[in-house]
């Protein structure tokens, strides 16, 4: 059995902690700037009929939101993403902190995941832009070339696919992870942070999201994940500067 770690045997990194936490949640707002820029818009395919009846397109409500959106914007967004990823690697520090009670296997089985989701999600953010650029285009060229432009689209969206299912999926098994550890209190966060871990926190922001009014709940609805970890690096934070003695 593990001893149940407390922050008392970890005061000689705990500036270092607060600062990863810091780090993290900066990193999350940046993230959450960039998912607003990139896809905060209005799906209206009624507006774009020459996606409706394109055979190269699979998401086509998809390539109506980022085709809403202005190139400019959406660049900005892409570069947020790309500047943000290195934040979100010093946030680590503070999940490898918390799971030193657990050795070095626990640290790498959840740390590997994240380091990977993180490194590996600007790709697929940036990725959209890349969509939106294209079918811009493809709708304000000579008819006989939109479809060729179209099926560059199209390419872009598989590749958003198969970058965007293993960024997700290797940030959700670290967090998984996490959250078991957190629960079997083998981590330095007591165990109703299980609520505050980024998976359950980024279905509630989805969720919360859609109560807000127009245009907030357009602007930020594809914003759940980075307002989830953005939650979890926040309440670390907050936990982090509490007096000892109340923890």
């Amino acid at each position: 059995m593990y001893p149940t770690p407390s922050l008392k045997s970890i005061k000689p990194s705990l500036n270092l902690m607060r600062l990863s936490a810091l780090c993290g949640a900066l990193g999350a707002a940046m993230w959450t700037a960039s998912d607003a820029l990139l896809l905060g818009y209005r799906s209206d395919l009624t507006s774009y009929p020459i996606l409706s009846e394109s055979a190269f397109l699979g998401d086509r409500e998809l390539a109506a939101m980022v085709a809403s959106g202005s190139a400019s914007a959406q660049a900005t967004g892409a570069v947020l993403a790309v500047l943000a990823c290195p934040l979100l690697v010093l946030a680590l520090y503070l999940v490898l902190a918390a799971l030193k009670p657990v050795g070095r296997l626990w640290q790498a089985g959840v740390g590997l995941p994240l380091l990977a989701g993180f490194c590996w999600s600007p790709a697929t953010l940036a990725t959209y832009y890349g969509l939106g650029q294209a079918v811009r285009i493809a709708l304000n060229v000579e008819r006989t070339c939109t479809e060729s432009v179209l099926a560059l689209a199209g390419s872009f969206e598989h590749l958003l696919m198969e970058l965007w299912l293993p960024a997700v999926g290797a940030m959700s098994l670290g967090w998984l992870l996490m959250g078991y550890l957190t629960l079997r209190r083998k981590t330095f966060y007591p165990r109703f942070f299980i609520i505050l871990n980024p998976l359950p926190m980024a279905v509630a922001a989805f969720g919360m999201v859609r109560l807000l009014p127009a245009p907030l709940s357009v602007t930020f609805g594809s914003a759940g994940i980075s307002l989830g970890l953005g939650a979890f690096f926040l309440a670390s934070l907050v936990m982090l500067m509490m007096p000892r003695s109340r923890l």
